[in-house]
């Protein structure tokens, strides 16, 4: 008998709400977080309009798309390290299942 592959219907369907609860969570905590700092930033620009300067305005526009294109490697670097690590945490679950099986045949042949 082989061992199926790893799926979401075998995640217990608490486990999966939690999840996704997690996941909107921080979603919505990025989220609220990038329109604060953009709404924030457009607000300064208006208590300033009198000595308004396009440079500035350039610079501070430039290091907010900085600021999150650094946040989005960050977050596709650890999604690479949790797959890596998704697939060791497999293959040894595999291996175990298999020396499982290894014994089990080893206790009914005696």
């Amino acid at each position: 008998m082989r061992a199926e592959s790893f799926s979401a219907s075998a995640i217990p369907t608490r486990e999966r709400n939690r999840a996704a609860l997690v996941l909107f969570g921080r979603a919505a905590v990025t989220t609220l977080g990038i329109v604060s700092a953009a709404l924030g930033f457009l607000a300064g620009i208006d208590i300033g309009r009198a000595n308004y300067n396009p440079y500035s305005y350039a610079t501070g526009v430039g290091a907010l798309f900085a600021a999150a294109c650094a946040v989005i490697a960050f977050l596709l670097m650890r999604r690479r390290l949790m797959a890596d690590r998704v697939q060791r945490l497999e293959a040894e679950v595999e291996e175990l299942s298999a020396r499982l099986r290894q014994a089990e045949q080893l206790q009914r042949d005696r």
